[in-house]
């Protein structure tokens, strides 16, 4: 988790976060061949400038920072962060640069998190958030204050996609009082390290049509 976000997870989240780091920990390092790394199917990000990462790898010694992954099974591994330094290490081997297939990953496991909370009726409420669904959180987290080159339409799927957590940790917060303010200051500054101004400008552009998002994303015509 990076920044304020960190700072504001509940019990149940803490515990959950806990238990996978004490599991991170006594995994070792292990070099896993390119061919058994496998791109993640929800990851949006679009894979830019590889050729130049792939010559700051060549420039810095071939040294490549540790990726995550998650065992999947067979001796495949689906990549959690790291789309990027795989592909450019994929480009390395293709020109003949370097001949070494691993690459160094830390393999992660991710636990269901629960989060119970009382809406404002007294109703109690429970929030299960899937191990799939928190390995998307981990990758957007992973992402969320590295990438300086996202475009609108991936800031825009960050959001949709975080909003139900960041929806259940507030709400079980504001019940605990360990946040006063309103949603959408919490969902911006604490979590998307953005303004509410720029959050709420974000979410009007997500509203505009099949047509007009075509518009601004595909064809550059806005």
């Amino acid at each position: 988790m990076l920044g304020g976000f960190s700072q504001f997870m509940s019990a149940a989240t803490k515990e959950a976060a806990a238990a996978e780091a004490e599991a991170t920990a006594k995994d070792t390092i292990i070099n896993i061949d390119v061919d058994n790394l496998v791109p993640d199917p929800n990851n949006k990000y679009g894979m830019r400038d590889i050729d130049l990462l792939a010559s700051m790898m060549e420039a810095n010694q071939f040294h490549v920072e540790t990726l995550e992954v998650r065992d999947i099974g067979e001796g495949k591994y689906m990549i959690v962060a790291g789309h990027r330094r795989c592909a450019a290490w994929k480009k390395l081997l293709e020109s003949g640069v370097t001949e070494k297939r691993t690459l160094p990953c830390i393999v992660r496991k991710f636990s269901v998190v629960v989060i119970t909370y009382s809406d404002e009726d007294s109703v109690q409420k429970t929030e299960t958030m899937s191990g799939d669904y928190m390995a998307k959180v981990s990758l957007i987290l992973s992402n969320l204050g590295q990438r300086k080159d996202k475009t609108l339409e991936e800031q825009i799927w960050e959001i949709k996609e975080l909003e139900p957590y960041a929806r259940a940790l507030y709400a079980s917060m504001k019940q605990k009082k360990e946040y006063k303010g309103a949603f959408r200051n919490f969902f911006a500054q604490e979590v998307l390290e953005l303004s509410p101004v720029v959050l709420q400008r974000k979410l009007n552009l997500s509203r505009l049509s099949q047509k007009a998002q075509d518009a601004l994303y595909k064809d550059k015509i806005i």
